[in-house]
């Protein structure tokens, strides 16, 4: 799949014909894309991804004629984007590898570089040179501008903007279907069992009895709704990122899937309700609503009384992450529409069993993505060993607030 380049307007050649200097940088952006007609697209940025780990003058011959074919918007989106790729990276790093953090930081003048341009003139500094800190330093700059790159390309395919707009068309449908229009805090009880790896044993919307056990109770507090029937509900949402979107699509283009530029919970809805019972109704109803505003609903996974994953196709998904999983098609576009019981969410959120979202999260990145983003050649660490993966385990258990091996 290509992306659409920036026409070029017959004035537009004229011009840059009465101007010698530009008039060859012209031709050899056209000559350029005619003969590599996949270069504005994700499928070009994952061809190019070798060229992170060992540099090479073609390397920058290409995305210096990607950056002259570039509009001034385009040039604009990817100069914002490498400020985003910085602080997602620094972001995943430290939530995610804070046992190694200060081996990641950027060399000065990478991460000081706020342009395109300068990325690519940071890297063309290090092409003869076969130390490996100055390799490292060419590693950075070009596969920041790759990266930056990738999230103009996916802006211009489908910004954030409009995938947010996106999801408040299903807010608005679950607004009118499903709740009474009141909202009210609450506290939830959760007991942990120490034994079971902190998993939530119960969890308490209202007033109960207290389950018997050595158990450790915390209080969380959340906002509610009423459904129109009377049961609470908690509603969360979220439009994932760029950054993380563009590196599923890598990922997707990687394993050769049919819909690789698809991102199905790029747009994600999650429903907590009290019970197996509850949930069970309320993914019936939100069926229902999503058929009468002309859209499609596949219930793709249901494990709330365990066994298999719920995401089967998922390797890094835990069988225990239990949950309602149903895709959403509205105006064309997908949605993931999640229904859980409370305990489950606990378990999910704050437990230290493997369904921790975090704890899924860091399979993911030792993994597929780590092990490309920061590669053992230059920071020598080997992201799919036990003893890594050990570390990062209980630095992310602290910061949940469980303290264990």
């Amino acid at each position: 799949m290509s992306f659409p380049v920036r026409r070029c307007l017959w004035s537009e050649v004229v011009c840059n014909l009465l101007n010698p200097s530009a008039t060859a940088a012209y031709l050899r952006w056209f000559l350029f894309r005619e003969e590599h007609g996949s270069l504005h697209s994700m499928k070009q940025l994952l061809d190019w991804i070798p060229d992170w780990y060992e540099p090479s003058e073609s390397a920058v011959t290409h995305r210096q004629l990607l950056l002259e074919g570039l509009s001034d918007h385009d040039r604009e989106r990817g100069n914002t984007a490498i400020h985003e790729s910085r602080l997602a990276r620094d972001h995943i790093i430290g939530r995610f590898a804070s046992p190694y953090e200060s081996i990641f930081d950027l060399e000065m003048s990478v991460s000081l570089a706020m342009t395109l341009e300068r990325l690519l003139n940071r890297a063309k500094v290090y092409v003869a040179n076969g130390s490996r800190t100055k390799r490292l330093i060419w590693s950075q700059a070009i596969s920041l501008f790759d990266l930056a790159v990738g999230q103009m390309f996916l802006d211009r395919m489908e910004s954030l903007q409009s995938a947010s707009s996106d999801l408040e068309g299903l807010l608005a449908i679950l607004e009118d279907g499903l709740f009474d229009g009141s909202f009210h805090d609450a506290t939830v009880r959760g007991w942990y069992d120490p034994v079971d790896s902190y998993r939530a044993r119960e969890a308490m919307i209202e007033d109960g009895p207290i389950p018997r056990g050595s158990f450790v109770m915390q209080e969380h507090s959340f906002l509610f709704r009423r459904l129109t029937t009377g049961e609470p509900v908690h509603l969360s949402h979220r439009v994932k990122l760029p950054f993380m979107t563009l590196l599923k699509i890598m990922r997707q283009l990687r394993r050769k899937k049919d819909d690789a530029y698809t991102v199905r919970d790029r747009r994600a809805v999650r429903l907590v309700v009290a019970d197996e019972t509850v949930a069970r109704q309320v993914a019936s109803r939100v069926q229902d609503l999503i058929h009468r505003a002309g859209g499609t609903c596949v219930l793709e996974g249901e494990n709330l009384v365990g066994g298999v994953s719920v995401d089967q196709e998922n390797a890094n998904s835990h069988e225990r992450f239990r949950a309602i999983k149903m895709l959403l098609h509205l105006h064309q576009k997908p949605f993931e529409l999640q229904v859980l019981p409370m305990r489950d969410h606990l378990n999910c959120t704050y437990g230290g069993g493997d369904e921790n979202h975090r704890l899924y999260r860091l399979r993911q990145m030792l993994r597929e993505y780590f092990p490309r983003l920061l590669p053992w050649r230059f920071y020598r660490v080997p992201w799919r060993l036990p003893h890594v993966e050990s570390r990062c385990r209980a630095s992310l258990l602290s910061q949940l607030g469980w303290f264990y091996r």
